[in-house]
């Protein structure tokens, strides 16, 4: 079980730990929180230009990756 310890937006940090008493991370865990770290920074970014776009009132174009 994961749990989110800490988190930093303005460093762009997400520190997790796990309650099940490992002390290592296996190879399928890490790519999934990779993922997982990947798929809130494109939401952070979609959030951040719909906000400056709401402030600005300019439309902005979000960079998808593939």
């Amino acid at each position: 079980m994961a749990e989110l310890l800490d988190h930093n937006p303005d460093d762009g940090r997400i520190e997790l730990g796990f309650t099940d008493g490992r002390r290592t991370v296996d190879r399928d865990t890490e790519i999934a929180i990779e993922l997982l770290c990947e798929h809130i920074h494109a939401a952070v970014e979609r959030i951040a230009a719909a906000q400056d776009a709401e402030v600005t009132g300019n439309r902005k174009l979000l960079k998808f990756r593939r």
